[in-house]
């Protein structure tokens, strides 16, 4: 790994560069709302490397970061995952709510305009992974990639299409506001779940979290990585 700064992680694999950008970091959640069956044996036991970075010395909440990743090929420049986004109405998940994140200055940090984007994958449709595929322009939701194909996994907007479903979820109008103006832009394309851009990058049907989710992968002669999505929130479930 390359040297890092607070808002950003940078990998390269090859001539795949992977970057991290940040929307926000806090602490968040009792570690059984993630880890159900976690016991305070096991959060000692794993205490040292969890904390500061991961776990709350303090409160004793585990740490989320809310981040897209960037891969960059020879051949295209993709962003998985677009986080919260800003001005959104999210009134059941007021940790989103109309917020004003520092996302495209980070993003810009990072090295990136919208502009500079090719492709946005999203690899699930909760509203915390698609909130900056739009920003409100003049009292409009517009996309904030503007030259970007927005690929969605088939399965994935065919269950979050229907009302009655997203209504278990959630009543906030992200498909409102983060989805439909891209589908109306015509910039949306539906992809099988083993869509792949090339041989270095493709993704593969992960469900579970959500009936599409799907992985991202990028491989190179000098590595591989897996972009996981929300299959596994926390490194202590990786342990």
């Amino acid at each position: 790994m390359l040297p890092t700064s607070g808002l950003s992680y940078h990998w390269r694999l090859g001539d795949i560069e992977i970057t991290r950008v940040l929307e926000f970091e806090a602490a968040l959640f009792e570690p059984t709302v993630i880890h159900p069956d976690v016991t305070a044996e096991i959060i000692e036991r794993h205490r040292l490397w969890l904390e500061p970075r991961l776990l709350n010395p303090d409160s004793g909440l585990m740490v989320f970061a809310f981040h897209s990743t960037v891969i960059r090929t020879p051949r295209a420049t993709i962003l998985v995952d677009t986080c919260s986004g800003n001005d959104k109405e999210r009134l059941h998940k007021q940790r989103y709510y109309r917020k004003n994140w520092p996302y495209l200055a980070n993003l810009a940090t990072a090295g990136f305009a919208p502009e500079d984007i090719d492709y946005v994958l999203c690899t699930h449709l909760h509203a915390d992974h698609v909130g900056w595929n739009t920003r409100l322009v003049d009292g409009r939701w517009v996309p904030t990639f503007p030259n970007a194909r927005y690929l969605f996994a088939r399965q994935e907007w065919e269950h979050w299409e229907r009302a009655e479903l997203r209504a278990r979820y959630t009543t906030d109008p992200y498909y409102e506001d983060s989805l439909l103006p891209v589908m109306d832009s015509s910039r949306a394309q539906l992809v099988a779940s083993d869509y792949a851009f090339d041989d270095s990058v493709w993704i593969e049907p992960w469900p579970g979290h959500t009936p599409g989710h799907v992985c991202v992968n990028a491989r190179s002669p000098q590595g591989s990585v897996i972009m996981s999505g929300d299959i596994m929130h926390t490194a202590l479930r990786v342990r």
